[in-house]
């Protein structure tokens, strides 16, 4: 089982961390950086509400939420491969020297 907290996974939520609080920073004190956040969240909202993208958008982030659920639970329960053994010892080969039976289709009288 894979580690929750490892080091790069705490570099990067450090890293998101700082970089939310830098915006916020620079939104608070700066008019520009509000004025192009606002604007390129404005872009952003309007391209992925057009139909199409939206549509795309939210199949492509249910699928990637399934799949990361699916590789978390794999990752905490095992893969749940299973062998089965079998149960039954092989069944022994006739000997090679036995006779065949005669077919019903043959005629073995004499004419």
């Amino acid at each position: 089982m894979k580690a929750l907290l490892t080091p790069k996974r705490l570099l990067q939520a450090l890293l998101l961390v700082i970089g939310v609080i830098g915006i916020t920073l620079a939104v608070r004190q700066n008019p520009t950086a509000r004025e192009v956040v606002r604007d390129a969240f404005a872009g952003l909202f309007g391209f992925f509400t057009t139909p199409f993208i939206l549509e795309a958008s939210i199949a492509i982030g249910g699928l990637i939420a399934v799949v990361t659920y699916n590789q978390w639970r794999i990752n905490r329960e095992g893969d749940g491969w299973v062998t089965l053994s079998d149960p039954e010892p092989p069944l022994p080969t006739p000997p090679h020297s036995a006779p065949t039976p005669p077919s019903p289709d043959t005629n073995h009288s004499l004419q």
